[in-house]
């Protein structure tokens, strides 16, 4: 595990979490275009447990909310 890691780094330039952190996020942003989507639905979707945790860590990462976030693309 430690040699894939340092693989995948060295070639990506994220580690395997990171680099699967961000698809996931990058798919979450594609999701919040479409408003006939729920919040849970799309949290669901790009893998968390719950609407809760999936607006925690969208709003680390994308410094707002998945619903404020919607609300910006119009």
């Amino acid at each position: 595990p430690f040699h894939f890691a340092r693989m995948f780094k060295r070639v990506t330039g994220q580690t395997p979490h990171g680099f699967v952190s961000a698809m996931r996020f990058e798919l979450a942003r594609k999701l919040l275009a479409d408003r006939d989507l729920a919040l849970v639905t799309i949290a669901h979707r790009v893998g968390f447990s719950s609407q809760a945790a999936f607006t925690a860590a969208f709003k680390r990462t994308a410094g707002s909310s998945p619903g404020a976030y919607r609300r910006r693309l119009g």
